[in-house]
């Protein structure tokens, strides 16, 4: 999830802007000034920095690693060079929030196992304490009387 969280608000927040009729140079500069100091926000910098340098990203980009981010930087790639990106954007927030969909269920998925293990590290011993002690009780005093 993590993967995607910060890509999406990084979507939303350009496509509100844009759709309020700010440049692209001027959302991603605001959203540079409100974003928390995170891997992403530093890739959004370097992008930024090679942007008002003119140099290429395409070397760049292909270091991500991450093709959802690839896929975000090419697209504000194109935006930045005047095409329309409004587009794409809402397309690409439809994978991202597919992808966030899918990541939930996987999640989910593994949340009962998970909920099971405290129940038998701690609940499963101490009911077997409650079982077994009355009856190593009566053992020991039959063993006694022996």
């Amino acid at each position: 999830m993590d993967i995607v969280a910060e890509p999406l608000t990084f979507i939303w927040s350009i496509r509100f802007a844009l759709e309020k009729g700010q440049s692209l140079r001027s959302a991603v500069q605001d959203h540079l000034e409100m974003a928390h100091p995170t891997l992403f926000r530093r890739q959004i910098h370097q992008w930024w920095l090679l942007k008002e340098k003119g140099e290429s990203t395409s070397s760049w980009m292909l270091r991500l690693n991450n093709p959802y981010r690839i896929g975000l930087f090419s697209i504000l790639d194109r935006g930045w060079q005047g095409q329309p990106i409004l587009q794409s954007l809402n397309e690409l927030e439809k994978e991202f929030m597919q992808v966030t969909d899918n990541d939930l269920a996987c999640h989910l998925q593994k949340l009962p196992v998970i909920g099971l293990l405290p129940l038998l590290l701690f609940q499963f011993p101490s009911f077997m304490a409650l079982l077994m002690g009355p009856l190593l009780k009566q053992l020991m005093t039959q063993m006694g009387a022996m």
